[in-house]
């Protein structure tokens, strides 16, 4: 079956039709053999029972006087019969009279007549056994052994013109096939040459010539429908790929002029704010020269805001690098206790806003960490900024604390990621124009939305005799 299968489409067809020609010549060899059998028998058994009749009515007269001489002599006279091989008459009794056996032949004739009259066939021959009559009256019966010698020499013969006919048989449809597959087998081979065109060249606009209307056509014709569809799809890609090519080159500029805008706007923003700070270290400087100290911490509020404004200012500048999933680190050690200090203190009038109320569980002995100082500001100061913003009349909790879960990195520090994954509210939220946005959380509730633009940030412990991560929740 594995070579059927491999074997070519031409060979393929090629043993088809001389296998259906040999089963239908073989079919009707064997229907023409047993019916030439039969006719044959059948007219062995008529020519036997003539012959017995012929016989018989010259035995009646030797019967009648019981003259088995005379009866042997016309008994003798069946050896002009080559395949009459044994022949007796019988009395009316049933007792032997005459016999005769062809010479050479060993034949066992029976002693007795057989009690009815019979025709049967046996191995290679065929004995008969029939009454003589004379004047309607019963006088004996006749005994007659064939042998069919003759039945299967034309078996042979006809086995030998089966054979003969089955190869001139074979070779006639072997031309024929040969002759007419082409009508069936180019078209396949001409489309099969066309599908590795295309596949080589990718060229659709190929098509494959139809030149009949039946089943090959049909395929024919879904295989050039089915290019001609991947045509239209290629146009329409390449068309996208144009629309895509051509949006990218809009997006790139449109991306360098945000960037030269938000450069230009970066430095008109940072100017002034460089003034708030200075303008504010030197007042504070002077108050502590009068002895003001009570309008110090208000100052130093000032100036620390003013400082995280200008911070976040100089991030504005990496915005593409932010987009683009990179940022750069500024690592430094910095106290944890201290920075939280400064997010709460500059969130606080956010916090009275809402009628919320902050509550810090930071304990003083949780050392320093080594991060980029102003990105865990910033996630910091806008995740209590959307609780703060989403929360009225709330209780807002912050705890910071140290976790035993660290993860190496590979350069020698223990670092886990800073939790800044952001929820599924926070893409909705920083859309323009967000129902989100004018949507207020229900009372007590402590929202934690992180900003996913910065990404996730690794911080290690460096203090502390068990080193750890810092977390903030």
């Amino acid at each position: 079956m594995t070579l059927f299968r491999a074997t070519s489409i031409k060979r393929k067809l090629t043993l088809v039709v001389m296998l259906a020609t040999t089963v239908a010549l073989l079919a009707a060899a064997v229907q023409f053999i047993a019916n030439d059998i039969r006719d044959y028998r059948g007219r062995v058994l008529d020519d036997l029972a003539i012959l017995a009749h012929i016989v018989g009515e010259n035995c009646t007269s030797p019967l009648e006087f019981e003259d088995s001489k005379v009866a042997s002599r016309t008994l003798a006279a069946l050896e002009a019969k080559p395949h009459v091989v044994a022949a007796a008459v019988y009395t009316r009794t049933g007792q032997l009279f005459a016999s005769y056996t062809a010479s050479g032949r060993s034949v066992s004739i029976p002693p007795e007549a057989p009690r009815v009259e019979n025709r049967r066939f046996l191995d290679r021959r065929v004995v008969l056994c029939q009454s003589i009559f004379h004047n309607e009256e019963r006088v004996g019966s006749i005994y007659l052994e064939f042998e069919l010698v003759e039945l299967w020499r034309r078996i042979r013969q006809d086995c030998a013109v089966v054979a003969a006919m089955l190869v001139i048989s074979a070779l006639i449809a072997l031309l024929i096939t040969a002759w007419s597959q082409r009508f069936i087998s180019k078209p396949i081979l001409a489309l099969a040459q066309v599908a590795n065109v295309v596949s080589a060249k990718s060229d659709y606009s190929v098509r494959a010539v139809k030149d009949t209307e039946d089943e090959i056509g049909f395929l024919i014709d879904c295989f050039n429908g089915m290019l001609s569809q991947m045509q239209r799809h290629e146009k329409m890609l390449r068309e996208v790929n144009e629309q895509l090519a051509s949006s990218q080159h809009r997006a790139l500029a449109a991306t360098e002029a945000k960037s030269q805008f938000l450069a230009n706007m970066s430095h008109e923003l940072r100017t002034p704010l460089n003034a708030i700070i200075g303008y504010s270290e030197m007042v504070q400087e002077e108050l502590e020269d009068v002895g003001q100290t009570q309008f110090i911490p208000d100052l130093q509020k000032i100036h620390a805001a003013a400082k995280h404004q200008l911070s976040l200012i100089n991030d504005i500048l990496d915005l593409s690098k932010i987009e683009a999933g990179k940022m750069t680190l500024f690592l430094e050690t910095f106290d944890i206790v201290r920075m939280v200090q400064d997010v709460v203190t500059t969130i606080q009038p956010l916090v009275a806003k809402n009628n919320n109320r902050l509550v810090l569980d930071c304990p003083e002995t949780l050392g320093t960490i080594r991060a980029d100082q102003t990105k865990v500001r910033q996630v910091l100061f806008n995740l209590l900024s959307n609780a703060t913003k989403f929360t009225e009349k709330g209780l807002i909790r912050l705890e910071v604390k140290r976790t035993e879960q660290a993860q190496s990195s590979g350069n020698g520090h223990d670092h886990v990621p800073f939790p800044g994954s952001p929820l599924p509210a926070a893409d909705a939220l920083s859309t323009p124009n967000s129902p989100l946005k004018n949507r207020s959380f229900s009372r007590n509730a402590a929202t934690t939305i992180f900003c996913g633009r910065l990404g996730t940030l690794a911080v290690s412990a460096t203090t502390n005799p068990n080193p750890g991560s810092a977390r903030f929740w």
